[in-house]
């Protein structure tokens, strides 16, 4: 996440950190209803492809343990595997507030204005 900090210092972009972690956080929810629906229809192709989507996102917000889980959800689709897919996905769906307060904490403490707007969202 250090990176992401340097790159909007270096480009001179205020508030680019905080977009790409709005972008990111608007579209996780999408992203676990796909998981979630393909884990309920029994369709390994369609986690597999939902977990790789939200893994594509996981390095611009520096979410290594997410990317990790949608990696092994992604492995356990393709294996054919529903019941590790499923346990993955509940560790994916665990992972995201961790990752939303750690996020918060390292770029948006509270402050006079409260916190950032995606902070309640799934």
């Amino acid at each position: 996440m250090r990176e992401l900090q340097n790159l909007e210092l270096s480009s001179g972009k205020s508030g680019l950190m905080q977009r790409i972690i709005d972008t990111f956080f608007a579209d996780v929810p999408v992203k676990l209803d796909a998981l979630r629906r393909g884990l309920a229809q029994n369709d390994m192709d369609a986690v597999g492809m939902a977990a790789h989507t939200l893994k594509g996102g996981c390095p611009y917000v520096g979410a290594i343990r997410l990317y990790e889980l949608c990696e092994a959800v992604e492995a356990a689709a393709a294996a054919g595997d529903p019941e590790g897919a499923a346990q993955g996905s509940d560790r994916i769906e665990s992972e995201v507030p961790v990752l939303r307060r750690s996020i918060d904490d390292q770029f948006n403490p509270p402050g006079p204005s409260g916190p950032p707007a995606w902070a309640g969202q799934p």
